[in-house]
C-alpha cells in the first residue's frame, strides 16, 4: 500500500473516532401501549415514578403505566391530563394547582371533595370519589389497576393449601366487583398480621400487575391500608374459592380436618 494512501486510511479513521467521542449515543426511548395503558421505555426497562420528558412532567406507577387524573405523591395532590402531562399554574374542577403542579389547599385545611379519575388508560376514568377525605380510594385508584383488564386471579393459601388459578372471564368478573366495592385509606402506626389465608396475584395477561393480602390492615403491594368501606369477609373469599375448585377446604372445613387428626 502506498504511504499516501495509509495516512489517508489512518486520517479517516482518527475522524470518525473523534465523531463517536463527541456525539453521544442516545439511550433508546419511545412510547408504548397495551391493554392496560401507556408506558415508557428507557432501554431495555421502562420508566417509573416522575419522568420528564419533551419538556413535560409525567408519572408512572411501580408497573411502569402512566397515570392520569388525580394523583397522590408524598402527601401533595398532583392532576395529570388524559394525555399524562402534569397540570400546573391552573385550576381543575376548582381545585387550583401551583407552579410546581401541587395543590393549592385552602388555610384552613380544608379538603373539599376530589374525585380521584387516576387511570392508566387514556380514554377511560375510574371515579374513586373521596368525599372529603381525598385520602380514601377505591383499590383501583391506588394501584392504577383498570379492573376490567385483569384476566387472571391466582390465589394462595397461607395455611400450606394449594394454589387455585382463576382464569374464567365471569369468576374474574365476579371477584373483581366484589373488591371493587372496598374503599381504603393508606394505613398509619401498622401493627401487622401474624398470618394470613387468602392472598391472590393479579394478571393483566401474563403481567403480574397487582398483590393483594387479605388480612388487617390489607396488604396492597406491600403497602398496608384500612379498609372503611366494605367488609373484609373471610367467608366471602373462602365461598367463592369453592365455587373455582370444589376440592379446595374452607376455613369451617380445614378447622374440623384439623381437629379429627
Amino acid at each position: 500500500m502506498k504511504k499516501q494512501d495509509l495516512k489517508r486510511l489512518i486520517t479517516i479513521g482518527l475522524v470518525f473516532t473523534s465523531v463517536l467521542a463527541v456525539a453521544p449515543v442516545k439511550a433508546w426511548a419511545d412510547w408504548k401501549q397495551d391493554n392496560a395503558g401507556w408506558w415508557y421505555t428507557e432501554g431495555t426497562g421502562y420508566a417509573t415514578g416522575w419522568r420528564s420528558i419533551n419538556g413535560e412532567w409525567y408519572y408512572f406507577d411501580t408497573y411502569g403505566y402512566m397515570k392520569t387524573g388525580w394523583v397522590q405523591y408524598q402527601g401533595k395532590w398532583y392532576y395529570l391530563y388524559n394525555s399524562g402531562v402534569m397540570a400546573k399554574s391552573t385550576t381543575i374542577g376548582g381545585y387550583s394547582v401551583d407552579l410546581n403542579g401541587a395543590w393549592i389547599q385552602n388555610a384552613d385545611s380544608t379538603t373539599g371533595n376530589i374525585t380521584n379519575t387516576s387511570s392508566t388508560n387514556n380514554s377511560s376514568t375510574i371515579n374513586t370519589s373521596t368525599n372529603a377525605d381525598p385520602e380514601s380510594q377505591k383499590i383501583s385508584g391506588v394501584t392504577g389497576i383498570k379492573f376490567d383488564d385483569v384476566t387472571k386471579i391466582v390465589f394462595y393459601d397461607g395455611r400450606g393449601g394449594k394454589s387455585i388459578k382463576v382464569e374464567d372471564k365471569q369468576k374474574v368478573k365476579e371477584f373483581m366487583g366484589y373488591l371493587d366495592g372496598y374503599t381504603i385509606k393508606k394505613a398509619t402506626n401498622v401493627e401487622a398480621s401474624d398470618g394470613y389465608i387468602h392472598s391472590a396475584h393479579f394478571y393483566i395477561n401474563d403481567k403480574d400487575v397487582m398483590r393483594i393480602t387479605f388480612v388487617s390492615p390489607l396488604i396492597i403491594n406491600d403497602n398496608y391500608y384500612n379498609v372503611i368501606k366494605g367488609e373484609l369477609d373471610t367467608d366471602k373469599i373462602d365461598k367463592y374459592l369453592k365455587s373455582v375448585d370444589s376440592s379446595y377446604l374452607t376455613t369451617n372445613e380445614w378447622d374440623d380436618n384439623y381437629k379429627n387428626q
